[in-house]
């Protein structure tokens, strides 16, 4: 039953990418929000655990006491309202589109889109890198972690894991730094082994050598360039496995659809292994 969730929900994500329009979390900032002012002087951790449990209590309630077929139907709900929240491929095309026709204030507004950006970007070409890193990493955050704690904690783990990042963006917003700082904690320990799996998964649908290389000189060679390690992995092992140089400032167009395709190969690696432990009762 879990094989064929997900199946659903990536296929949803798949052909109608206008149901991006209606992943909003604006019901989250006033709840964070409320516990800010009800509890000021708390440590950000225990905030961020009085903001989290009451979610895992009442997700725990309402999924224990459903049928089966009310269950399947909640859980499909639950993981594509976690997935993303927006779509890649979407996104991407809109920034290929306008660097296509030259439009340069009209792509770099579509790279900030797709993550926002926090350095000086003029040009055409740091756009193209920039936007070929964040494809690599928003597999991860947007798609396969999302699964895998769905695949360990079901629904209420797909939803917690989009729930406490989207709490990094609203804490970053309201200035809420001991928040931020906690949620930014859990994000990273919450992605260490999705992220390492899904450079695997690089490597497995690119060039498995070159990706493996850069994952072992990560660490000795592009480690202080990268504010978290879970990213630099992503970034690195996937730009070995697409055979482009860390550093390289020739990125073109191409190269960014060919980023595209090896993230859609890392999914479709994900849900085969999923299928394989399905079928051996393994999940």
């Amino acid at each position: 039953m879990t094989l064929i969730i997900i199946l659903i929900c990536i296929a949803v994500e798949k052909f109608t990418p206008t149901i991006s329009q209606f992943r909003h979390y604006h019901w989250l900032k006033p709840y964070m929000l409320w516990f800010r002012r009800a509890c000021p002087n708390l440590d950000g951790t225990i905030t961020l655990l009085l903001i989290l449990i009451p979610l895992i209590i009442l997700g725990v309630v309402i999924l224990s006491s459903i049928n089966l077929l009310l269950w399947f139907l909640l859980s499909i709900a639950v993981l594509c309202y976690s997935i993303g929240p927006k779509n890649n491929a979407t996104q991407v095309t809109d920034y290929t589109d306008a660097a296509e026709r030259g439009d340069t204030e009209a792509a770099l507004h579509y790279a900030n889109e797709l993550h926002p950006y926090r350095h000086e970007m003029t040009k055409i070409e740091q756009a193209n890198q920039y936007v070929i890193n964040t494809i690599l990493t928003n597999t991860c955050e947007r798609i396969t972690a999302v699964l895998f704690w769905f695949l360990i904690l079901g629904p209420l783990g797909a939803l917690l894991y989009r729930c406490n990042q989207q709490l990094i963006h609203y804490s970053q917003s309201e200035d809420c730094e001991e928040l931020q700082e906690a949620a930014q904690r859990l994000h990273t320990i919450l992605n260490w082994l999705p992220a390492r799996l899904t450079a695997m998964s690089y490597a497995l649908g690119g060039s498995m050598s070159d990706a493996w290389q850069n994952w072992r000189c990560y660490q000795t060679e592009w480690a202080q360039a990268y504010g978290d390690d879970n990213c630099g992995i992503l970034v690195c092992s996937g730009l070995g496995a697409l055979q482009i140089e860390v550093n390289s400032r020739e990125n073109d167009l191409q190269n960014i659809q060919c980023a595209l395709a090896l993230a859609n190969r890392a999914i479709i690696i994900w849900i085969t292994l999923i299928a394989v432990l399905t079928l051996a009762g393994l999940s």
